[in-house]
């Protein structure tokens, strides 16, 4: 059983007790504004050989964060996903955004800062690690974000983090030009289809004068939205719930 709707759906077992493979990913968070960082990933909680006993289960869907809408706001996180007892996934944090400098939010994976964030030696925290944290029984992952970490003006946002991976620092790159890809790495898995997907990507800093290539995080991904090159950023993706269980 697979939800991608944002919001709460409900998963029965009738009797007896199933024992299930469970894939829980929130929904990513917005990038930033002009020379903004990108949205940090949503967490994203993996359960194996989980057993549900004769019940209705809720499955909550987070949805993607927004762009930032101003210069003097940050993009927004992404909602919550979660199943049943197992505990609320959080969202991504948000990118930071120019010219107001504003860090990354704190999230499941937190946003990146904007190029102009002047924050030497210090990063964004995440709720959670590349390494996974313990709820329910299962693992929950996440990154931080990058930051900048020569005290000046860059013209390139640091990158969200993601659930495999930190998101790279702000630099200074030539204005306009392509973009370089600094957004956290997600992490793989099989739930859904038998064959690996990536979930839960960190959304690339924006160029002075150009978009984070990686654009709007891909819905039931819970992939960060890019920070914005000169205008508005990118929305995040939106999460996802998966029980997989033999037929």
């Amino acid at each position: 059983h697979t939800f991608t709707s944002v919001g709460n759906s409900t998963f029965t077992v009738s009797g007896g007790t199933l024992s299930c493979d469970i894939l829980v990913v929130a929904g990513g968070g917005g990038g930033g504004w002009d020379v903004g960082g990108g949205g940090g990933a949503g967490g994203m909680g993996v359960w194996t050989s989980e057993n549900l006993t004769a019940n209705a289960y809720t499955a909550t869907v987070g949805a993607g964060g927004a762009t930032a809408g101003s210069d003097s706001v940050t993009g927004a996180s992404g909602g919550d996903s979660s199943f049943g007892s197992l505990g609320a996934i959080d969202g991504g944090g948000g990118g930071g955004t120019w010219p107001s400098a504003l860090a990354g939010v704190t999230g499941g994976s937190s946003g990146g800062h904007s190029g102009w964030q002047y924050s030497n030696g210090t990063s964004t925290s995440a709720t959670y690690n590349t390494s996974g944290v313990a709820l329910s029984g299962g693992l929950v992952y996440g990154a931080v974000g990058g930051y900048n970490t020569v005290n000046a003006t860059l013209t390139q946002g640091a990158g969200g983090g993601g659930a495999g991976g930190v998101g790279g620092n702000a630099i200074l790159h030539a204005s306009g030009s392509g973009i370089t890809e600094n957004g956290g790495d997600g992490k793989a898995n099989d739930f859904r289809t038998g064959s690996n997907v990536t979930y839960a990507r960190g959304g690339c800093g924006g160029n002075d004068g150009a978009e984070g290539s990686r654009g709007a995080g891909d819905a039931n991904t819970g992939e960060g939205g890019a920070g914005a090159g000169s205008t508005t950023g990118q929305a995040g993706g939106s999460g996802i719930v998966v029980i997989r269980y033999a037929a």
